[in-house]
């Protein structure tokens, strides 16, 4: 039978394996979250990284975009 880890160990887990600019949002969030008396889980902290990880696939690709379309129009002049 498999140990058991508890959430704050996984939480802390999942938070050394992202990058650092997540951490700080993260425990920005969760810091936030716990002095207001709510608790901040470690599957809060997965949605929210998914939430971060979509948002910069989402700027990359607008940045991409933009970029070509600026070249684009630069060959055309």
């Amino acid at each position: 039978m498999g140990a058991t880890i508890h959430d704050e160990r996984y939480s802390s887990m999942i938070l050394m394996s992202l990058p650092d600019s997540y951490v700080t949002y993260l425990e920005t969030l969760a810091d936030a979250a716990i002095g207001s008396g709510c608790m901040f889980t470690a599957h809060d902290i997965i949605s929210k990284a998914t939430e971060l990880t979509d948002k910069q696939q989402l700027r990359a690709s607008l940045t991409q975009s933009n970029q070509k379309s600026s070249a684009f129009q630069a060959s055309e002049s």
